[in-house]
Formats: structure tokens, sequence, C-alpha cells
């Protein structure tokens, strides 16, 4: 399971004195300093005024300290943070992938023709026979990036007909006009998908029939030496695929094959046989048949197969066991196990037969403290002859899969989070690292919109503000520093709350700040509602699991209440609209705690069979709407609903396509209680539910759609995208992008 991590620095300021004091926006509303859609008029306007009784407390920002430095003679210029003020030198101080800019090692992005991409988190890459593309499926979402790679450009980004596209094989035709892959997602049927290489789009897709069985899923893709049939690999067996009738039948019905390959003489197919804590075995399969011709037991959850060039030898990843299995193919034997890391997936082999590529992922140690996988993640290179490993190289976080170029010279690495790295095959360096996307400066969060529709309230995680945006001109009106990522907007539409140590409020007509010492609160990752007469704030303190409550009068902590075990970003928090409950999801410990507002306490705790995540309440109080991270009904997330007067629950959905399609966790429902949307679904998508009969569609916007935000009538949602710097504006009615807002500060 991925898991999304939200690391929010947090950066001191110089307080003033006394526990309650104003400070002006850090952005006066001036012309120039204004950010607005291209094109859209800019608005002339005045700073605003103090008012007379609280000029005494306005505090200025600190001015940036200007330290000179005396000048350098040239012969003896010196590199500052890891990069030369003389350009002549940048490339001798940079790492692989980074430029110099601004006397900085900075990312350098490839360009793109096509607009922002999704490659968050790279699959596997393929050149094309002439080595002049590289083709790159994301994983978890629904595109194949084209990437020309003497210009380290984006030309095509071709998007996949369905959602969760984890193909682990491209296939070129032998006279490279075809591409062969599989939309092996977990959401409806899935595809053959066959790619035109010249025009670089989808020609056509073949339908593979998907059991009913809960949990079945689609493994890999491969040709037949003739070219004339495609196999799949299936949960529930092998399906053989006429690429020219797009005729479909089932061959087999081994179960569990994870990945399958042709033997080089065509005779046979190869497939790892994966039927947990049954059997891990290298079974050969009559291609003709579907019959099991022989089976080889190998380590624990093999994965990946490939064979020497002479056919003598074949090579299988075992994931669990973390060796490389090498059998004697004539034998039908393992001579041996080569101990590479954890989670070995991916494998290549070179032209001559003598070095194996090995991607380590050590994604086993994804959650472990301290570790966060990276450390442990490599390429192992496997002399084929000693069977040992002779070079380990690290090109980052969790490499999936390997391949070589046409010419034999290079070896193309995924990255997990949107790199593909570049190996050097003679030396076995590396020596490229290509960044897919521009990384987000903002990473806008959580987001709230006055009563009145007209101004946008944005958590920037990127640079720890709030951000005042007006959504009829996209102009920036002003920009607060701020301590947590949760923002409440009062129902009159005049203040807005963010809480922390120094708690923010917000004057929003005349946006100005003012910041409330408040050392009480002061754990981090929060979450706040407010009550009905907008008096108290209701705040869940994800660090130490208490739900604090404040009186936004007076400014004394009232209450600290002990909930569960909340997670985080797993915590979701609701109110009843007649103010009376509050409703806390408590993702780790698996149940929600329901509060009286009244007295203060718990008062009842509901038990869940999963993880959960976001929490929403109906307009009319009825209906709680909590995120089931991983549902008891087919281990899929889905949605439970809970009777908000009596917490008993009513109906648990299971496998909520397309909800059981990444991480969803948060949750809005429209005005007429008609409606629930979900955000967090990775990719490109916010997911969209009817009420009333559970069915469900998605709506495509910006990257990494998380955040949501209804307007009071519910004709327009607004979505914060994470990793596209900018905000969608759907229409709930036609459920079409309207309007992009980009965040953007000059």
């Amino acid at each position: 399971m991925k898991t999304k991590i939200l690391i929010i620095a947090v950066v001191s300021i110089a307080l003033g004195v006394g526990g309650v004091f104003v400070y002006k926006n850090i952005l006066q509303p001036q012309p120039e300093k204004e950010v607005k859609e291209e094109g859209a008029p800019v608005a002339e306007e005045k700073p605003e005024e103090q008012a007379p009784e609280e000029k005494e407390e306005v505090e200025k920002p600190p001015e940036e300290e200007i330290i000179e430095t005396p000048a350098v003679p040239k012969e003896k210029l010196a590199c500052l943070y890891q990069c030369c003020i003389n350009e002549t030198y940048k490339s001798k101080t940079c790492p692989l992938g980074y430029e110099c800019k601004e006397n900085k090692c900075v990312e350098r992005p490839v360009e793109s023709k096509v607009g922002p991409v999704y490659a968050q988190e790279t699959h596997y890459a393929k050149p094309s026979p002439d080595g002049r593309y590289l083709y790159i499926l994301s994983a978890d979402s629904r595109n194949i990036i084209v990437l020309d790679i003497e210009n380290r450009t984006i030309v095509q980004n071709i998007k996949m007909p369905g959602l969760g596209s984890q193909a682990t094989e491209m296939i070129f035709s032998s006279d490279g006009r075809w591409m062969y892959t599989l939309d092996a997602g977990v959401i409806g049927d899935g595809h053959v998908v066959i790619i035109n290489t010249k025009t670089q789009k989808i020609d056509r897709l073949i339908s593979l029939p998907r059991s009913s069985e809960p949990g079945s899923w689609f493994g890999n893709i491969a040709i037949s030496p003739d070219e004339q049939f495609l196999y799949i690999s299936y949960s529930q067996g092998i399906y053989r695929v006429n690429i020219e009738s797009e005729q479909v039948t089932k061959i087999s019905n081994i179960r569990q094959i994870v990945f399958l390959v042709f033997t080089l003489n065509g005779k046979y197919l190869l497939c790892a046989h994966n039927a947990h804590n049954e059997t891990y075995s290298l079974d050969i399969i009559d291609p003709d048949s579907g019959n099991l011709v022989d089976s080889i037991p190998v380590g624990d959850w093999p994965q990946y197969i490939v064979e020497s060039p002479d056919g003598q030898m074949v090579y299988v990843t075992n994931w669990e066991s973390g060796g490389v299995s090498i059998i004697d193919f004539e034998k039908r034997k393992v001579i041996a196990t080569v101990p590479v890391g954890v989670n070995p997936l991916g494998m290549a082999i070179t032209s001559d037969g003598s070095k194996l590529y090995v991607a380590v992922t050590a994604q086993a140690l994804e959650h472990v403290e301290g570790e966060m996988f990276g450390s442990s993640s490599k390429v192992a290179v496997v002399n084929t002859k000693t069977y040992s490993v002779v070079k380990e190289v690290r090109p980052g976080w969790a490499p999936r899969f390997v391949n070589i170029s046409p010419d034999g010279t290079k070896v193309y690495v995924t990255e997990y989070r949107g790199k593909v790295h570049v190996i050097d095959i003679a030396s076995d360096d590396l020596i490229d690292s290509i960044l897919l996307t521009r990384p987000a400066t903002y990473r806008p969060g959580d987001i709230a919109i006055t009563p009145d529709g007209s101004k946008l309230l944005i958590y920037a995680s990127g640079i720890n503000q709030v951000l005042m945006i007006d959504t009829a001109t996209h102009a920036l009106l002003a920009r607060f520093d701020v301590f947590s990522d949760a923002i409440a907007i009062s129902s009159d539409g005049q203040r807005a709350y963010i809480p922390g140590s120094r708690f923010a409020v917000i004057d929003i007509p005349n946006r100005t700040a003012r910041y409330v010492e408040m050392s009480d609160i002061g754990g981090g990752n929060f979450q706040i509602v407010l009550s009905k007469d907008d008096r108290i704030a209701y705040i869940a303190d994800v660090k130490r699991d208490l739900l604090q409550v404040v009186d936004l009068e007076s400014w004394r902590l009232i209450a600290n209440i002990p909930v569960g075990n909340m997670g985080s970003p797993e915590v979701g928090l609701a109110i009843t609209p007649d103010g009376n409950k509050v409703f806390v999801s408590n993702g780790h410990s698996k149940n929600i705690s329901v509060v009286s507002t009244a007295e203060k306490r718990v008062i009842d705790t509901i038990p869940m069979e999963s993880g959960l995540a976001g929490i929403a309440i109906s307009p009319d109080g009825r209906i709680a709407y909590v995120i089931e991270i991983q549902s008891p009904v087919g281990e899929q997330r889905g949605v439970v609903t809970i009777d908000v007067a009596t917490h008993r629950v009513i109906q648990r959905l299971g496998q909520m396509e397309p909800l059981s399609f990444g991480h969803p966790f948060e949750v809005a429902v429209s005005p007429d209680g008609q409606h629930a949307y979900f955000g967090g679904v990775d990719g490109e998508i916010v997911v969209v539910m009817d009420v009333e009969n559970g069915s469900t569609r998605y709506i495509e916007g910006g990257l990494d759609p998380f955040n949501l935000a209804l307007t009071e009538d519910g004709r327009l949602l607004y979505v914060s995208n994470m990793s596209s710097d900018d905000i969608t504006v759907i229409n709930t009615q036609t459920e079409k992008v309207v309007d992009r807002i980009p965040i953007q500060i000059k």
C-alpha cells in the first residue's frame, strides 16, 4: 500500500509582547503583488488602514538580514550550496539530474509539450526499439508518458482507459510499429491496450472479462513468437488473445500467475506462480494447450523472470525471501540462489548474459522507523558466472523495474518518486537522473471557501502559509504565516481560524491576521470544526489523540477530550448541523468517537472493522459517511454509512469502485444530500457517489487532488491539487471542470 506523507516544516517567527497581537498580512494588496489568470484584469487597490485602537499592537514582519561578503578573485571562486557562482563549475558540483540556479543546485525536470502529467510514481519504463523514446507507465494512475530521450522532452501523455493501470510489461512488435500493454487496474474489466507508435496514441482496446470473485486482478502480458497471440496472466488463470480477431480464450485455470514470458525458442510459457503460502514455483506451461509441463520450486513470492541469451539459465526474483533463483533449465533445477536485498522485483540481463541487473525495492521497510526504505533501495548487479553481487547502485527510492537500451549500453531504472535513472553498463555507474515532473512549490492542502463563494483560503504546505484568493479573478489577495494545515471559516464569512500554538485568526474582509498564544495547543497535524454559533472550536490534535475544545471569545482551552488513535492523515472530524455531537474517525484504532458537545466527553465509541479516513455528515444531520480504508468486503476501500442518532452502522459498501483505487481520505456531501464527493484518490480523479444507490463515477482534475470545498449552494466544488499547484473548479451539475486556478506568488 502506498502511503501519502505530508511533512510540514514549522518555521519559527519572532513573537510580539503579550498573548494576542495583530499582524498585517505579509502580502499587501497592491496590484503588482497580485497573481491573476492570464488576461484577467487587475483591480487597483489601496493598502488597508489599521484601526486606531490596534496601532500599538501591529508588528511588522522582520526584515531579511543581508550579509555582505567581500569580493572573491575570479581564480579563487568557492562553491556555495554545492553549486559554484561561476557557471563553468556547475557540472562538477551539482548532482545528476540537477542544475545550477541562483547559486543552488535544483532538480532539473524534463520539458513537456503536453502540459502537466501525472508521474509521481513511475512504475515501468521501456525504450522503443529504435532507442529514441522511453515509454513510462505511472503507477496507480491512468497514463503512459512518452519521453524523447535525447531532447529530454515529454511528447505524449497516453491516457489509459481504466484506473490503476499496473502492467509490468510493454511489448513492441518486431517492426516497432505497435506496442502492447495491459490496462490491469483494479477497476472494471481489464483491457489489452494496443498503441500505434507512429501516432503515439491508442489504436484499439481488447476487453478482458473479469471474474466476479473479490480481489481478482490481471498480472502481465506476453507475446507469442509469431506475434499472432498475446497471453495474459490472471488471478484465476491464463487468457490467450488473438490480436487480429480479438478472440479471448481462457487456456488455463492455474491461479495466481503474477508474471509470464515466452522462452526464447517460443516453446513454453514461463510463469511465476505465487499462490500465497501454498506454492511458490516457476511453472512451465504449454502455450497451445495451457497444460502444466513442469513446476520448479523457487523462493517465496516469485515476481519476475528473465532467460539467459543462450536459453540455458532462467532467473527468478523472489519478493519475500529476497533473492534471485538461478535455474538450470535443462535440468529443471535451482542450482543457486543469490541474496540481493529486501523485496527484489524487476530484472534485465545483458546481451552477452554476463550481468543481471536486479531492482531491489526494499518496500517492506517503508514503515520501519528511521529507514523509510530509501537507504536500502538499490539495483544489484549480479555476475552470472560467479552467482554473486559485484556492485550495488543506489539510484533512489524503491526502484521498481529495469530495462536495457536497444544498443545495450544503458539500463533504465524506474524510481517510485517520479524519476527514471540511467546506469552505464560498461562501468555500472549512475550517469543520469530524469525527473519527469516539475516539483510542486506550494503543494496546496486544506481548502475552505467563504459562504458567498467569493474567496478561497488555501493552506500551501510548501511555504507554510494560508493564501487568500479571489475566485472570480484568481488574484492572490493576501497570504499569512500559519502553524497548522487546518482551516475553518465562520458562518458569516468574516473570520478564518487556523489552530496551533499561535492560533491564527484571519479577518477576511480586511485581509489581516492576529495570532493568539495558546501553549496548550501544540501537538500538530490538526483538524478543526466550529460550533453552530462560531463561539467554540473543536480541534483534533492528531499527535496527542485529543479533541481539544477552545472558547474563541475568551481564548481558553475548555477541555481536552481523549479519543481513539487518530493516525495521520487518516483522521476525520465532523460536527452535526445542530452542533450537539462531534464525530471523530480514528484511523489507527479503527473506531469512531462520538463526543457530546454539551457534556464535553465521549458518549459512545463505534467499533469498525477496518482503518478509517475522512468523515462527513449529511445536511439533514441523519447520516454520517465514513471512508473505510480497507473494508472486509473483498479487502477494498469503500464507504460506511452510520445513523447519527443511534450510532449504528446502516450499510457497508465494499469494493466502491473507483474508491477502491488509491487512498481516499476526504469526503464532502452536497447540500441536498444526494451526492458525496471523495478526494485523495491519487492520480487525477475526484470520485462522485450517488447516495441513494451507491453508484460511483469519477471526474478528471489536477494532479493528486486531495482536499475539497463545496460552495454553500453546492453548485461548485473546489479541489486542491497537491502536485500540480492549482485548484480545479468542478460544476457539480455537469460534473465537468469549468475553471482552473493556478497558485503563483510573484
